[in-house]
C-alpha cells in the first residue's frame, strides 16, 4: 500500500491532480489520505486482535468425543432411573396381583 509520499511523488510525476478545488481533488486531499492510512492500520491491529481471539476459541470448545460423552452419561441416568422407578413401584404390584 502506497504512503501519501509515494502517492504525492505519483501524482507530481503526472502533473498534479486532475485540478479543482472540490472534492475529491481539492487541497486537502493528500491530508485525508493520510487520515485515511493512520485508520486503516487501526483496523488491522484491531483484526489481528480478533484473528487471536478467534484462534483461541478452539481451545475451549467441546469436542464431538466430548458432546457424545455427555449424552451418553444424560442417558444412562436417565434409563436408570427409569429402572429405579420400575423396581421401587411396579415390582410389588405385580408381586401383590400375583398372590
Amino acid at each position: 500500500m502506497g504512503t501519501v509520499s509515494s502517492i504525492d511523488e505519483h501524482y507530481r510525476a503526472k502533473g498534479g491532480l486532475a485540478g479543482g478545488q472540490e472534492p475529491p481533488y481539492d487541497d486537502g486531499m493528500q491530508a485525508r489520505i493520510a487520515r485515511l492510512e493512520d485508520q486503516v492500520t487501526g483496523l488491522r491491529i484491531d483484526a489481528a486482535r480478533v484473528e487471536t481471539k478467534v484462534d483461541g476459541l478452539g481451545q475451549h470448545m467441546a469436542t464431538k468425543a466430548w458432546v457424545l460423552t455427555g449424552a451418553l452419561a444424560v442417558l444412562v441416568a436417565i434409563v436408570g432411573a427409569a429402572w429405579w422407578m420400575v423396581q421401587q413401584y411396579l415390582a410389588p404390584i405385580l408381586q401383590h396381583l400375583g398372590k
